[in-house]
């Protein structure tokens, strides 16, 4: 939703807003990648609960923002790729 509000701010020719939309878009991937990326699996879990349960849904997502640092979006495209995550 961010950044599709950065997209129309550019559109109305705000860049300011442009700006800070994508800026707070990239702050809440920092933090949602900081809370749910599983160091030793290398890809997003759905939730932090004991078991850690990770799911297509949460890479897709991920990559779908086009935030995700590189060598996270590598690891979680290879892991749908490969089927190793659960749907």
């Amino acid at each position: 939703a961010l950044q599709a509000a950065a997209t129309l701010e550019e559109h109305l020719g705000d860049s300011f807003l442009k700006a800070r939309c994508e800026h707070l878009a990239s702050t809440l991937m920092q933090a949602v990648v900081e809370r749910y990326w599983d160091v030793e699996r290398q890809l997003l879990l759905d939730t932090t609960l004991t078991g850690d349960f990770p799911s297509e849904h949460a890479q897709v997502l991920a990559l779908l923002t086009h935030l995700l640092p590189a060598e996270k979006r590598d690891h979680a495209l290879r892991h749908l790729c490969e089927g190793r995550v659960p749907a």
